[in-house]
């Protein structure tokens, strides 16, 4: 996965549904734990017992698959392979990763928000330097345009004139 583009992975372990042939076999092999686990949702807990594996160990795997691909060093190296990428690309990418590490780690309070931003704060500051160095550095109108984004429409409606509608 380290020599793949940056994206934006999501773990989970095999999710067996019924009338599929994952779940008849399971079940078949006596294997279901939670036969209806869709009607008890639990996020993360598997319906089934794994081969040469345990459960707690194949928790284990996901977990770490997810602080690794989320982790600052690895939103290190996804800024990295898009250096060439204008600012606001940037930008949206790290904010989807920290969204998207939300989904397996969710930041619940202010203080989970500011540990992680304390944790990806050096990727934060080069986007911040050089987003003021592409602003303040360039004269360039497209480069200015793209960091201004699209123009806006303003919803206001003008005034129509003052003899309008008079009969």
């Amino acid at each position: 996965m380290r020599t793949w583009p940056p994206v934006l992975p999501v773990f989970g372990q095999i999710t067996p549904f019924p009338a599929t042939p994952l779940y008849d076999r399971l079940k078949k092999e006596g294997r279901l734990t939670r036969p209806k686990h869709w009607l008890e949702f639990a996020p993360f807990h598997m319906a089934h017992t794994p081969l040469k594996i345990s459960v707690s160990e194949v928790q284990d795997e996901v977990r770490q698959a997810w602080a690794d691909s989320y982790s600052p060093a690895a939103n290190q190296r996804a800024l990295d392979s898009i250096a060439n990428e204008p600012v606001p690309y940037k930008i949206s990418h790290l904010a989807a990763r920290f969204f998207f590490r939300g989904i397996y780690f969710p930041q619940k309070g202010i203080l989970q928000w500011l540990k992680l931003i304390a944790g990806n704060r050096r990727s934060i500051v080069r986007i911040v330097r050089e987003s003021f160095t592409q602003w303040y550095g360039t004269r360039d109108p497209a480069t200015l345009r793209a960091f201004a984004g699209p123009a806006r429409y303003s919803p206001v409606p003008e005034a129509p004139p003052p003899d309008a509608g008079a009969d």
